[in-house]
């Protein structure tokens, strides 16, 4: 009930960057943003933490350079 209610209460998903708008607030307030499983990969860094915690990756995560769109390499995923 509470992540559907948070996720209903934001309209404009760009503003989830911005710290001044309701939306961001609205997030922080739903969904907290911690470093808990930051490192779990036997020590190594999630492949994802540039994603959460720098807004300029976030707000381009293609743009950035660090992630790329998959493309399906297995035939029953190019079949589908």
């Amino acid at each position: 009930m509470r992540l559907s209610q948070g996720l209903f209460n934001i309209d404009d998903k760009n503003s989830c960057y911005n710290p001044e708008a309701e939306e961001f607030r609205i997030l922080t307030d739903y969904f907290p943003h911690n470093r808990k499983h930051c490192y779990f990969h036997f020590g190594d860094k999630c492949s994802y933490l540039p994603l959460c915690w720098q807004p300029e990756v976030a707000a381009d995560p293609i743009g950035s350079g660090l992630y790329q769109i998959r493309e399906a390499h297995h035939d029953a995923e190019r079949n589908s």
